[in-house]
């Protein structure tokens, strides 16, 4: 019994120090100093979390995070900064937890707990980053509050009641299996996000591309049209065989919105053709298109973001969205 509650302490302390690995140290830490937190024989190691130079240390990080944690989009790019960070603070406190196993389990099971932590912050991440979309700052406050308070009693509960913790991670790891494709597609369209704000100011192109088609420059999408006229690209050839046109479509790089039924965040290419607007991506190991006629648009804008411009065609009673790309090089 002993031997199954050290591996669910393990394996809590790495899902909560995936979600929040400052704020978890500083709890084991101060439990364990103060006498709140009760360690095990086999748990002895994390003593060292009691240690004043470690608790300033998780106290001044922790201090930094709070901040941040609070503030749209500010939180997605700590959390990117964190994408390695957590999962082996996770992994660390876990090796701390499995102190008396022999090496080679012991590096087997980090291994695995370092997994779990990596699995929390993705799942942290893109939550985030949903919530980052709303036009208001009050819910990423109140869940980045939410969050503390679980990790808190997350990070006790590993210690004190393992068994209970044991079931906790097994609930989120069933979870996560089922959402981590969305989870991967939300985080992948993060990354290249950030990857494109980058190019926008440090390494600014323009790009060679077909003429857009003249239909494009009159009319409900003119407005629209010009201010993605830097970002306008031909369409790569791979995509282009997808459509069958031998030749070069302008297009801009974007990812999918919930509104293009199927797609949500997936990445591709908007095409302006003559006829329509073509939206062509690579969904698994599928490649999908969807196209949107102009005589069903009878508006379009462009509405700025911090990483992602968002482009709404008004069609009939309903709307299609896409996220745009700071950068063509995206």
């Amino acid at each position: 019994m002993d031997t199954i509650q050290l591996l669910s302490s393990a394996a809590g302390l790495g899902l909560v120090g995936g979600v929040r690995l400052y704020a978890t140290v500083l709890v084991v830490g101060l439990g364990v100093r103060y006498d709140l937190i009760h360690l095990t024989p086999g748990l002895s190691e994390l003593r060292v979390l009691a240690d004043t130079r470690v608790l300033a240390a998780a106290g001044i990080a922790y201090a930094l995070e709070f901040i941040a944690d609070k503030i749209p989009w500010v939180d997605s790019l700590w959390d990117t900064i964190h994408t390695l960070i957590r999962p082996v603070g996770a992994a660390m406190l876990a090796a701390a937890a499995l102190g008396d196993f022999d090496p080679v389990t012991r590096t087997i099971l980090v291994i695995l707990c370092g997994g779990i932590g990596l699995s929390g912050h993705s799942t942290k991440a893109a939550t985030r980053l949903v919530v980052n979309h709303s036009p208001e700052p009050f819910s990423n406050i109140a869940l980045s509050l939410a969050e503390d308070f679980l990790v808190a009693v997350g990070a006790w509960l590993s210690i004190a009641h393992p068994l209970l913790m044991l079931g906790v991670v097994a609930a989120f790891l069933a979870i996560f299996a089922w959402l981590s494709p969305k989870i991967f597609r939300l985080l992948r369209l993060e990354i290249v996000a950030l990857w494109a704000v980058g190019r926008k100011y440090l390494a600014p192109s323009r790009p060679a591309a077909a003429p857009v088609p003249p239909v494009y420059s009159d009319g409900p999408l003119a407005k629209a049209m010009t201010e993605l006229e830097s970002r306008i690209q031909n369409l790569p050839e791979m995509f282009r065989g997808q459509l069958g046109r031998p030749v070069a479509l302008p297009c801009v790089k974007c990812a999918a919105t919930k509104s293009v039924g199927g797609l949500r965040n997936s990445m591709g290419y908007l095409c302006f053709d003559a006829d329509g607007l073509v939206f062509v991506a690579r969904r698994g190991f599928r490649f999908r298109v969807v196209t949107i006629a102009l005589t069903e648009i009878s508006g379009a804008s462009l509405r700025r973001g911090l990483l992602l411009d968002r482009l709404d065609f008004k069609t009939g009673v309903r709307e299609r969205s896409f996220h745009v790309f700071k950068s063509p090089d995206a």
